[in-house]
């Protein structure tokens, strides 16, 4: 059943229908995904990007192919991911090669010898892909629950935030809160959900290549 979800029963059937998934499964969801992904974005046209590294044992998308694309294709795109630290994200940029070391949580992230991104230039990002465990109708998100991306997105209005989902929309989470922030495109490996006011679309027409593909 995808209907009406609290916050927490999304998570828990997010992780249930992941879970389940065997891994030639995941893997053909996880290929169909990032295929859709790069051929919806003008990539030429984005100079900054804001990605997570998966947490593999979450059966999160795996977005390290995409991050091989981008550097064989669009070598001057920057890249930055985050780390968790002191109950806040900080920001670094990703550079080929660079080590990473594995969080509590399982999750890759940069040393703290890494490039620190300044606070200033978060406003070049253009676009942020968003990690999640289930999303709706709406546009709305629920992760982890510990509001680092919330947080994060809040201070970047001017961003285009896109979920990835190896999985279909909910019909409905409904206790969504006022600090909740909505996505603005949701891609799945079966299509891509747009949930853009026009503003909004007029804003990120040179970041999307191909507007047919988002219904």
């Amino acid at each position: 059943m995808r209907g009406v979800l609290s916050k927490q029963a999304a998570r828990e059937w997010a992780k249930q229908q992941r879970r389940a998934l065997t891994e030639a499964e995941y893997e053909c969801l996880n290929t169909a995904l990032l295929e859709r992904l790069k051929a919806l974005f003008n990539w030429q046209s984005i100079t900054y990007i804001h990605v997570f590294l998966p947490i593999l044992r979450q059966r999160e998308p795996d977005v390290r192919p995409l991050l091989d694309f981008i550097r064989q294709e669009v070598p001057a795109l920057k890249v930055m991911v985050p780390k968790v630290k002191d109950a806040s994200l900080e920001h670094y940029y990703l550079l080929p090669g660079m080590e990473l070391q594995m969080s509590p949580w399982g999750v890759p992230e940069p040393l703290d010898t890494a490039p620190l991104v300044a606070p200033s230039e978060l406003e070049n990002i253009d676009l942020v892909l968003v990690p999640l465990l289930a999303f709706d109708r709406c546009g709305r998100r629920v992760g982890y629950g510990k509001g680092y991306y919330d947080t994060f997105l809040s201070s970047l209005p001017h961003a285009l935030r896109v979920g990835l989902s190896l999985l279909p929309p909910l019909e409905k989470i409904e206790d969504i809160e006022p600090h909740d922030v909505p996505l603005h495109l949701v891609v799945t490996p079966v299509q891509v959900y747009d949930f853009r006011l026009a503003a909004e679309k007029a804003t990120h027409a040179h970041l999307i290549k191909t507007q047919s593909s988002v219904p």
